[in-house]
Parts: C-alpha cells; structure tokens; sequence
C-alpha cells in the first residue's frame, strides 16, 4: 500500500496541483474535522494524528 504517495506517468506540477485543488474543492463535509478526515484520505498533513 502507497499510502501520501502520488504516482504519475509524468510529472508536470501544473496539472497535478490542479488536480488536487479540484478534488479538495469539491469536497464537502458538516464539520471541519470530518472534511479533515476527507483530505487525509488522500493527503498527510500537520494534524494527522493530533490528539488534544
């Protein structure tokens, strides 16, 4: 398992962050916890296992 990984036949950065910024703009969610977990899905981030 490739978990933050992003595997790509060519790497163009362009394309790729306007790929990510579609699909994190098209999420939705109640709370911003759940649209953390979202995101996290595809992504690690600072507060992936932040516990208060």
């Amino acid at each position: 398992m490739l978990r933050h990984y992003l595997l790509v036949k060519e790497y163009d950065f362009a394309s790729i962050l306007a790929l990510l910024t579609k699909y994190v703009n098209s999420l939705e969610a109640e709370t911003w916890e759940q649209l953390a977990q979202k995101i996290g899905q595809i992504a690690r981030w600072e507060f992936e296992d932040y516990r208060s």
